[in-house]
């Protein structure tokens, strides 16, 4: 039944015989009766063990449009709707007595289109793209206190299984202390939760950002879109350092929900997010995704973070069947890697930490030289692969630069790429602007964008060709004209600065986004 109103579900009638020889059902719909059947006492089963003596368990299971009404742990009455429309959608059950006392005690209610996990068991029912997902121990100076957890610039763990309809996920958790004293977390913010997903981005469903933007606000995002915002004092950590036991000893409840409702005439699904049974922010959406009705996944995720998971629980309409989406296993699944052809003086090395893999793949026909293949392993995530010398591609050399220093490459980059390329010079990333569009940001500091040039269109196909280059010794000069030569420890392409969000899939790229690179040179005087 909906809240408060006792009619609006199925209402099952138990009436005692004169007798009390046994007892007859009704089950009821809006006032018209549905089914009606009778049973002997005499034909129950004996009480199990731990029920009380002369009492006879009643049992209601309920399934989509089905009911079955079990008496004495024997099947009483049976009821199919076969119509979709006929069958109540609330989510209340509800229970009243007439002539006898009925006790709270003998009421339970379990659901079992229910996923409950306290990880005391291998986490086989999840997958993790990124991030490192272990038992962690959450205080310092107590190795043995330990729990399930993730660590890492993008830690997401995503259920194997997809639910459709009304969901609710909950989850108990908390930040790891990570400084050994006080403030003794810094980074006590983020437990994140997102459903409805693709399995791949978090924000290609519903998410649900606590405490995040340094332990800030609060935000619901549809998609990319955020269509709730708290930034009060309920909606973040308060003293979250470990001198607060209330805080550092605390459990965080956090519920996050979407679930389908009327709202002024308007069928739609309203979004909502609570912490410790207090509503923080609430949206409703009269347009909802798809893959809330068809089947999206739950990911718990955290950015820059160590979050811990003490026990979760999800519940859905439907429960659907548990794989791992075949294009994640494609993404994570390193090609081989061929040797570069004689000649190339320079190659990418893909940074194993980020989970980046570059491949030399044959030129196309109008190719002069080998092509390498950049694909993106994670959601999201820093993209990078830094440019060394094809003859020691295992470390970055120290390169010495001058005035007429000239950066020049090739590449196809499909429009959902961001990347940029970056120069570090005694320790400080210098900004060449590629895609990436991202604000300014202390930690690269900007030089200029790369000029680009179309190139003829290739005959089979793809992305389109692009000459793509840079006057570095000029810009560096610009930028300090003191100075003639710069010493530059390493060249990179990737997102490595802007939106911190970005890394976990807000706005950034894709798991499995691609693009190519041929021809990549330093010119030197």
């Amino acid at each position: 039944a909906r809240d408060g109103e006792w009619a609006s579900g199925y209402l099952l009638r138990l009436e005692g015989e004169a007798d009390r020889s046994g007892m007859k059902l009704t089950l009821e719909r809006g006032g018209t009766m549905l089914k009606q059947a009778a049973i002997k006492f005499g034909e129950a089963q004996e009480e199990k063990e731990g029920e009380r003596r002369g009492s006879i368990p009643v049992r209601v299971q309920l399934e989509g449009g089905a009911v079955l009404v079990l008496v004495g742990n024997k099947p009483g009455l049976s009821y199919l709707a076969t119509n979709a429309a006929d069958v109540p959608r609330g989510t209340r059950f509800a229970a009243r007595s007439a002539g006898f006392t009925l006790s709270r005690t003998a009421l339970h209610t379990t659901n079992s289109l229910r996923d409950d996990y306290t990880f005391n068991d291998a986490p086989t029912d999840w997958y993790a793209p990124s991030g490192q997902w272990s038992v962690i121990s959450r205080w310092p100076c107590y190795s043995d206190w330990s729990f399930f957890g993730g660590r890492g610039l993008n830690p997401i763990l995503w259920s194997k299984r997809t639910y459709s309809g009304d969901t609710v996920v909950e989850m108990y958790a908390h930040a790891q202390m990570d400084l050994p004293k006080e403030l003794g977390y810094s980074h006590p913010g983020d437990l994140n939760i997102s459903l409805a997903g693709d399995g791949k981005n978090p924000f290609s469903g519903y998410s649900f950002i606590v405490a995040g933007w340094d332990n800030t606000r609060t935000r619901i995002y549809r998609g990319t879109q955020m269509v709730a915002e708290n930034a009060d004092e309920g909606a973040r950590f308060d003293r979250a350092t470990n001198h607060n036991f209330p805080y550092h000893k605390r459990w965080s409840y956090i519920r996050a929900e979407a679930r389908r409702v009327n709202k002024s005439g308007q069928s739609g699904v309203q979004i909502k997010l609570s912490i410790d049974d207090a509503i923080i922010a609430q949206w409703f959406d009269p347009n909802p995704l798809p893959a809330w009705e068809r089947g999206g996944r739950v990911a718990f995720w955290s950015l820059d973070n160590t979050v811990m998971i003490a026990r979760a629980k999800i519940e859905s309409e439907q429960m659907g069947v548990k794989f791992v989406p075949a294009d994640v296993v494609q993404a994570a699944t390193p090609p081989p890697i061929s040797p570069a052809a004689s000649g190339v003086e320079w190659m990418p090395r893909a940074l194993l930490s980020d989970g980046i893999q570059s491949t030399f793949i044959a030129a196309d026909a109008q190719a002069t030289q080998p092509a390498w293949r950049i694909r993106n392993a994670t959601p999201g995530g820093l993209f990078s692969v830094q440019w060394v010398r094809a003859g020691e591609p295992q470390k970055a050399s120290l390169m010495r630069v001058g005035l007429k220093t000239r950066l020049e490459w090739e590449m196809a980059l499909p429009p959902e790429v961001k990347i940029d390329a970056y120069v570090t010079i005694d320790g400080q990333r210098h900004l060449i602007a590629i895609s990436g569009n991202e604000k300014p940001d202390p930690a690269a500091i900007p030089l200029g964008a790369a000029l680009r040039t179309n190139l003829a269109p290739s005959p089979t196909g793809g992305s389109l060709w692009q000459r793509l280059s840079f006057d570095l010794g000029a810009a560096l000069h610009k930028l300090n004209p003191n100075a003639g030569t710069w010493n530059i420890q390493a060249i990179e392409f990737g997102a490595l600065h802007g939106d911190p969000y970005r890394w976990i899939g807000l706005n950034g790229n894709p798991l499995g986004a691609t693009y190519h690179v041929r021809g990549f040179k330093m010119g030197i005087e």
